[in-house]
């Protein structure tokens, strides 16, 4: 059948892996933001605390936001119980943070820094190439010790282990105790070029953090959120201000909080998914249809015999749907492979990440981003083909043997 018009073939494998590749681009980008994938391995089973709103309860229209502060943290979030693992750590700050190597001093090396507590290391999942990271002890401590990224390692100390070597960071001396694997920007709360304890650095108790609770239970996870609503309750009961936690949130729904003012819209979100989704599905289903209806048309003859010799009209529509699948199959397979391409070129506008990050391979192949890709050229396949097969299917038999 391919073989038959090479033509049209060409063109409908081509313009099915088109659609695919764009549908398919959105599929991979969302797998690699939300999959568990190394470092941040609980994503499906973590609620994200990023923001909060404190409200005057004196001055109507007074009112702050913002990443959640050590107050709350200290004074209220300690109350809550219902999780399995928890970690506090600020974003990565990168203005006006650097770091002097001792031998240099002259250089002066801005770098991406997270603080974070030693919890941190349990909610996520680095490979570490040499050393360990800090331990409760040393965090309580607040001893200078300090975690580097291999990439920064290298570039600080060469070829020369980073182990027990000495660093500044904020002006003050730290020992490095652990080098990590390089981690992608694409992992928001995971990725750093240097880690090190909160508890270091002065006046921590004034710095904004975000939290993440790892829940296994799924029985827990409304205790956990009534015991928020108490955090709400209780800071509300002993402040002058009106406290609103945005959250905490599921990993896919905490995507869309942008903004520490604005709660995301699940319904939104998802909405917009299956907008742009139809959009490029239809819209190709269109085109590839009139293909479908000029290929059943040149063998209308074909289809009356068949009919004439007992086929029924099942029989005929399950073969023009048959077949237009075995090109959607190719036509997808060639659309993945395209998208990964697509992906990678345009990593900088689909994850905010520099010209140099790289992306996980485990991030592109799995068996979610497979049966994704099958079930798209099955949608594909019934939107551009049912009208062609219907029409296939109903042809009349004498006028399918009489047409030239």
């Amino acid at each position: 059948m391919l073989k038959q018009n090479k033509f049209v073939s060409a063109i409908s494998i081509i313009g099915t892996a088109l659609a695919i590749m764009m549908v398919m681009v959105i599929i991979v980008t969302d797998q690699i933001k939300t999959n568990n994938i190394a470092p941040e391995i609980n994503r499906n089973n973590s609620f994200y605390l990023k923001y909060h709103i404190e409200k005057s309860k004196e001055e109507e229209n007074s009112y702050s936001s913002g990443c959640v502060t050590y107050n709350v943290y200290k004074n209220y979030l300690s109350d809550v119980k219902s999780y399995d693992m928890a970690t506090l750590f600020t974003p990565v700050w990168s203005d006006e943070k650097y770091i002097i190597h001792v031998n240099e001093s002259k250089i002066r090396r801005f770098e991406p820094v997270r603080l974070c507590d030693a919890d941190y290391w349990k909610v996520m999942s680095f490979d570490f190439v040499e050393g360990r990271p800090f331990n409760q002890i040393e965090f309580n401590d607040g001893l200078n010790n300090a975690v580097l990224s291999e990439r920064l390692a290298k570039e600080l100390f060469g070829k020369e282990s980073a182990l027990d070597k000495t660093v500044y960071i904020f002006k003050q001396l730290y020992k490095v105790i652990g080098v990590v694997k390089d981690v992608s920007q694409t992992f928001e709360f995971a990725y750093s070029e240097v880690w090190a304890p909160y508890t270091t650095v002065p006046n921590f108790e004034e710095e904004g953090y975000h939290a993440i609770y790892v829940i296994d239970d799924k029985d827990k996870r409304s205790l956990f959120y009534e015991e928020m609503r108490d955090v709400e309750r209780k800071y509300n009961a002993n402040e002058d201000w009106n406290l609103t936690l945005q959250g905490p949130y599921n990993h896919r729904l905490q995507m869309g909080a942008s903004y520490s003012n604005v709660k995301p819209e699940f319904v939104l979100i998802i909405l917009k998914y299956v907008f742009i989704i139809a959009i490029l599905l239809v819209i190709p289903a269109i085109n590839l249809s009139s293909f479908s209806i000029s290929a059943v048309k040149k063998r209308t003859e074909e289809i009356g015999i068949r009919k004439a010799f007992g086929a029924r009209n099942k029989s005929i529509l399950l073969q023009v749907l048959y077949e237009n699948l075995f090109t959607a199959i190719i036509g997808g397979f060639i659309g993945l492979i395209l998208s990964y391409f697509t992906v990678i070129w345009l990593k900088e506008w689909l994850f905010n990440v520099t010209t140099g990050d790289s992306i996980p391979l485990v991030a592109f192949v799995s068996p979610a981003v497979f049966l994704y890709v099958f079930l798209v050229c099955v949608l594909l396949n019934l939107i551009s083909s049912i009208v062609p097969a219907y029409k296939a299917s109903k042809m009349n038999i004498v006028l399918s043997l009489n047409q030239k």
